[in-house]
């Protein structure tokens, strides 16, 4: 370990490393209790040792006593090593050969000055005076500018504030505008929702007196259980005699078809069919043409089908229904059925009518074949045939409903009914 007074007091420590790395602590104790205190870890860059230089703070009177430095280093594989030294510093009054240079140095400094040339100095001087009043003089002129800046700049804050209280003043005139027509639009929000309001109940009452007119300007409507069974319906301008059912699902149907006793034979013509037999007291067949006109003009019809079988009723009700013109047979169309007979008619709906001479099923035969030897609706041919052969139990010859009375049986009672939607 080396030791040196210069203007720090310092040690430059060496300590061997055998393996490299080392774990090193130095410390600087002092006889008046100063205390400097370093730790290290270092890696060599030689393998063999390190130098670690430490230095105290900058030395001043009282610090003159005896310093001592004790290092000690660790390295990774345990080796220990360790070193003291110790040095003491002095302090004593300066002595004349300290101070003479200090002199000759003061000396130099005065001959240098005295050498001078005052004139040019005060030349100098005058100079930077002036130049510094220029200067100043500038700077003045620009303050002036700035002024005047500040002065325009406070004229247009004043006239911005102005102009703010205005718009301050103007928006509030325009938001005490705004909560009266705010209030005036709620006024009128209510006058419209009790105007729908009212409007809705007149709807109301339109849609039943319409309901009512639709009801009461039907054929057989406006009847009661009391009235008559029969009306006068218009057709063609002509009125036609028609028997109503009041009774029946609210009643208002008109009769078309009527079974209940078998006086009337149903093994009839296309001509026959067509303007309808029989007596309204009776049995009947009411006209395909009547039906034609009464189904397929500006109001939707309904159509009914009521038997009897084995002392038990049914019926197929379906919700809209149509008879063509002649000049398409007079096709029928039927649509959503409800009932407990069976939806038979289903297989015959849009077919053409037939009649034993004018035979319209799919393949021109059921008639030949001994099919429905009456007049009625077949494909190919048939499921329902109220129009057979009354009381009949022969295959596919009586008034069937397949579902219920099967092809060798024949109900007792048949209506067929058709009435105006409302």
């Amino acid at each position: 370990m080396e030791a040196s007074l210069e203007r720090d007091v310092s040690w430059d420590v060496s300590l061997y490393m055998p393996d490299g790395d080392i774990s090193f602590q130095a410390n600087v104790s002092t006889s008046d209790n100063l205390y400097t205190d370093q730790r290290l870890v270092l890696t060599s860059v030689l393998p063999e040792k390190a130098t670690v230089k430490l230095t105290t703070r900058q030395l001043s009177t009282h610090q003159a006593c005896q310093y001592t430095c004790l290092a000690r280093s660790v390295s990774t594989a345990g080796f220990v090593t360790s070193m003291e030294d110790r040095v003491t510093v002095t302090y004593r009054a300066p002595l004349l050969a300290d101070i003479i240079p200090i002199l000759q140095e003061d000396h130099r400094l005065l001959r240098e000055i005295s050498g001078l040339d005052i004139q040019n100095v005060t030349d100098e001087l005058s100079q930077s005076d002036e130049s510094l009043k220029s200067e100043l003089s500038y700077l003045s002129g620009d303050v002036e500018a700035m002024r005047g800046d500040l002065a325009n700049t406070k004229e247009d804050l004043e006239d911005n504030e102005r102009r703010l209280n205005e718009t301050r003043e103007y928006l509030s005139g325009t938001q005490a505008q705004l909560g009266e027509v705010a209030y005036k639009l709620e006024d009128t929000r209510w006058e419209l929702n009790e105007t729908r309001e009212e409007l809705m109940d007149t709807q109301l009452e339109l849609e039943d007196l319409k309901h009512q007119y639709c009801v009461d300007s039907s054929p057989c409507g406006g009847l009661t259980l009391t009235d008559t069974h029969t009306a006068v319906v218009q057709v063609k301008g002509q009125g036609v005699e028609v028997m109503c059912d009041t009774d029946t699902d609210g009643g208002r149907w008109v009769v078309i078809q009527r079974r209940v006793n078998g006086n009337v034979s149903f093994y009839q013509d296309w001509e026959a069919y067509k303007q309808g037999f029989g007596e309204l007291s009776g049995d009947f067949w009411l006209g395909l043409e009547t039906v034609h006109q009464l189904t397929t003009g500006d109001d939707y019809y309904e159509m009914r089908f009521d038997f009897t079988y084995d002392n038990t009723s049914y019926y197929a009700q379906y919700d809209t229904a149509a008879v063509m013109s002649e000049s398409e047979e007079f096709t029928l169309y039927m649509d959503s059925y409800q009932g407990n007979a069976g939806d038979d008619m289903d297989y015959q709906n849009g077919w053409a009518f037939t009649t034993y001479d004018r035979d319209n099923s799919r393949n021109g035969d059921c008639t030949s074949r001994g099919f429905g030897i009456s007049g009625f609706w077949f494909n190919n041919c048939f499921y329902v045939n109220l129009n057979g052969n009354w009381g009949s139990g022969s295959f596919s010859a009586g008034v069937n409903w397949f579902s219920v009375t099967g092809l060798y049986n024949s109900a007792t009672f048949t209506e067929m009914k058709i009435r105006r939607k409302c």
